[in-house]
């Protein structure tokens, strides 16, 4: 295996256990469980999130650059890969602006409008992650 392709699939797995980690505390606080969640934590678990992230699209595009044998071509699967990760990009923006809510309230004060907000964002979140995770297993086929 190639080793920028091997930083990648690596970077994507350490990414993956973060964000299901992350996504569990925020399951536990939008339940009740916890009442607020600790910033330290979340903040780290987010920053790892955005580091994964940077490294996967940065060895991505060394992959694409050169032109490595994984990828298929310049294809519409690769185009659609590419705009879920420009979506990821800018929801790690949303994400971090509205994650200082878990750490002052508990889920059920928040505004209707705040919680729906923080819903979508959660959902635009894991299916662009999975959606971006599927298109690269057939991108590097």
């Amino acid at each position: 295996m190639d080793i920028l392709l091997a930083i990648h699939f690596f970077t994507l797995i350490l990414t993956a256990v973060c964000i299901i980690y992350t996504d569990s505390l925020g399951a536990l606080w939008m339940v009740g469980k916890k009442q607020v969640l600790d910033e330290k934590i979340v903040t780290k678990m987010h920053t790892g999130i955005t580091l994964g992230l940077i490294i996967m699209i940065t060895s991505g595009v060394f992959l694409f650059v050169r032109g490595s044998e994984y990828i298929v071509e310049f294809s519409s699967t690769f185009l659609f890969k590419f705009g879920f990760v420009l979506v990821l990009v800018v929801n790690s923006f949303v994400i971090s602006h509205l994650m200082k809510y878990a750490f002052t309230s508990p889920f059920k004060d928040l505004s209707y409008k705040i919680k729906m907000t923080l819903l979508l964002s959660g959902a635009v979140s894991t299916s662009s992650w999975i959606a971006t995770t599927i298109l690269g297993f057939n991108v590097y086929s």
